[in-house]
């Protein structure tokens, strides 16, 4: 079996990047979110190095780091370890955000006009006026915003509008962060079988699976709250009449009325089952097939944000037979070794994103009490 392969760069502010990669001990990083209730925030890279010849000079603050370069990140910090009277191994760990992270400290100083556009529009504007960040959309979306006078952080504008569209799939490649409307079928690509069984082909084996019963995560009552319209509600009225009511809120950017209803009423719907599993499943490089190491390296490095929906094999214990479950794709976990690579996959049950479309094998089933939410 083979296993990942990782190169550490870093671009400094005038020249071409050099590499580090021999110097790495390990690297951890969370791309994407863990949750579907998360927001999405952006993440920190952790890169531990051999900083016995003190390389930990080239990571200056502000400077571009690359992994495998797939993905870019600006330096933040670095924190040293020194071997006293540096006699033994000295370490340094790098710290660097992606650049949806680093958004979240771009504000404006001064108030961007922002039309009245569908909302994945309008975050594509707000990114092209200030960011080194490029928003790059699949589609423009299927929720309209008003127009506003805006002068906050480009990463809680990201967020709200997120939440409105209802979109989980986000994709971050190079300094892009490439985000696909609820309108798009994001399982278009790489689509892949992640089972217990033996890697063979395009399949990816994991080690361990852990399920998580939605429980008191779920909601059969949403309010969707924004800045200056009226908060709106929704509620399951099944679920409230079987369970009892259970609430919970989100905060969007300013829509029309009959979105933010559609938005509360497909929330109420689809987060309304407690018996809702969400998965975490852990995978190790050199278990691999080499398709399925081709596979992994695509899923991570693809430039787009459709390669979100894949397929889960699992036996539920006492079971005879295996489930075979569509799950939706909310982040991925590395760490990395010289010796493997460990990744962790955030898997979503995909009726949360379920939407309908016309000519779609997986977004397009009909009598799923869930399709009034087409605007």
């Amino acid at each position: 079996m083979g296993k990942l392969s990782w190169t550490v760069g870093i671009k400094p502010f005038i020249g071409a990047t050099t590499y580090y990669t021999d110097y790495v001990l390990s690297i951890s990083y969370m791309n994407g979110r863990k949750s579907y209730l998360d927001q999405f925030t952006g993440n920190s890279i952790r890169i531990v190095l051999n900083n016995q010849t003190n390389v930990a000079q080239y990571f200056t603050f502000g400077s571009q780091v690359t992994l495998n370069d797939d993905l870019s990140f600006i330096v933040t910090g670095v924190d040293f370890d020194d071997y006293p009277g540096n006699t033994g191994l000295s370490t340094c760990t790098v710290t660097a955000s992606d650049y949806l992270q680093a958004s979240g400290r771009t504000v404006g100083n001064f108030t961007v006009v922002l039309p009245i556009d569908f909302v994945l529009g309008q975050i594509d504007t707000l990114y092209a006026t200030f960011g080194n960040t490029n928003i790059i959309r699949e589609s423009t979306g299927g929720s309209y915003v008003d127009s506003v006078n805006y002068n906050g952080s480009l990463l809680q504008r990201f967020q709200q509008s997120m939440t409105l569209e209802a979109s989980g799939a986000v994709q971050l490649h190079d300094t892009d962060v490439y985000v696909s409307g609820r309108d798009v079928d994001n399982g278009q690509f790489f689509r892949t079988t992640f089972t217990r069984a033996t890697s063979t082909g395009n399949n990816i084996t994991y080690s361990d699976i852990r399920r998580d019963r939605a429980d008191l995560k779920f909601a059969n009552q949403i309010t969707v709250n924004s800045v200056s319209d009226p908060a709106v509600s929704a509620s399951d009225t099944a679920s409230q009449s079987l369970y009892g009511p259970y609430a919970d809120s989100v905060s969007i950017v300013n829509t029309t009325v009959s979105d933010a209803t559609g938005l509360a009423q497909w929330l109420a719907n689809s987060r309304s089952d407690p018996a809702m599993m969400s998965f975490e499943i852990e995978v190790v490089d050199n278990a691999q097939s080499n398709g399925a190491l081709a596979r992994i390296g695509n899923i991570w490095a693809a430039s787009t944000a459709q390669a979100k929906v894949h397929d889960l094999v699992y036996r539920v214990p006492g079971a005879g037979a295996d489930t075979t479950e569509t799950v939706f794709l909310e982040g991925t976990q590395i760490n990395v070794t010289p010796s493997q690579t460990r990744l962790i996959y955030y898997f979503s049950p995909y009726t949360l994103y379920q939407f309908f479309i016309l000519n779609s094998s997986t977004q397009g089933i009909l009598d799923t009490s869930r399709l009034g939410w087409v605007t």
